[in-house]
């Protein structure tokens, strides 16, 4: 009896995939067609509460050394991004897709936007909902069907859309919620960027399982078409990390080179707690407004 093969199909288009390469075990897969690169190992039904469990909150590795440590990093960046928002929109009603302990969320209430999230992490969100104004569901966006259509004016994907199993049907609930003209902001990495072009395999969000997707602007602007969104603004953000988690995940990305690995062991030599800028090209982000799908 002959064993049929079964063929890895693009969750963006639908076209057929091919290898690419692979990365901690995992395969990670090109379309034929409209060159999407992703990861098949978000599929089993545990996959968000094994992968975004506390550990990967707390140590290091593919996840954060210490995520409540960038408290205030998430606070600024909460606030610049409603500005960013509110110089489209008046500050209205916000949905923030995988809040964690809900810092990126409170910079937004304090910019003047009711803010409501979700996060599948249960101890993430208990953190969340301890700041006044801020009220974080445990729960995935498939999951929240209490939500009703049209209730919120915009919605973030900040450093979400490339973790979601099936961007399209995030990106199709999200048009559903927002009222008419309301706004989807999403911030993730740029695999087109300079940086991750020269370090190759070995860029640090080449990630998996923790990382599914990887897009390019001109890629993220041709699905939002394509799930009802036109893109109105874009930009790079200017952030700032701690030391700590940039020298946890290059060393993590980089430790199946021996070269990496040599190049990354003096990181453990400065202090985690050190702030610094983001200067690299290798993270953007759009601005959307729903339009009719």
């Amino acid at each position: 009896m002959s064993v049929i093969a079964t063929q890895t199909i693009c969750p963006i288009c639908s076209a057929a995939a091919s290898h690419a390469w692979s990365k901690s075990g995992y395969d990670l897969m090109e379309c034929t067609s409209c060159s999407h690169l992703f990861c098949e190992c978000g599929q089993a039904s545990d996959y968000v509460q094994t992968t975004y469990s506390d550990a990967y909150f707390q140590n290091g590795g593919g996840g954060y050394d210490d995520y409540l440590e960038h408290q205030d990093i998430l606070f600024a960046q909460g606030k610049k991004y409603a500005a960013r928002l509110g110089g489209h929109v008046q500050p209205g009603r916000v949905l923030d897709v995988g809040a964690a302990a809900g810092f990126l969320l409170k910079g937004f209430v304090d910019g003047g936007w009711d803010g409501v999230g979700i996060e599948p992490n249960p101890a993430m969100a208990r953190h969340a909902n301890e700041f006044p104004g801020v009220h974080v569901h445990t729960g995935t966006l498939e999951e929240a069907s209490y939500l009703k259509p049209k209730s919120f004016d915009a919605a973030t994907f900040i450093q979400v859309i490339s973790h979601l199993r099936r961007p399209t049907d995030g990106l199709n609930r999200i048009h559903q919620l927002l009222r008419d003209d309301g706004l989807l902001l999403i911030e993730t990495w740029n695999r087109a960027g300079w940086t991750a072009r020269a370090l190759g395999k070995h860029w640090h969000q080449y990630n998996p399982p923790s990382v599914l997707h990887w897009y390019t602007p001109k890629h993220l602007t041709s699905i939002l078409n394509r799930c009802g969104f036109q893109v109105i603004d874009r930009g790079r953000p200017t952030k700032w990390i701690s030391v700590g988690n940039g020298a946890s995940l290059l060393r993590h990305s980089m430790r199946e080179s021996t070269v990496g690995r040599i190049a990354t062991s003096p990181l453990s030599l400065v202090p985690k707690s050190l702030k610094a800028p983001y200067f690299l090209d290798d993270v953007f982000w759009l601005i959307a407004k729903k339009i009719d799908a």
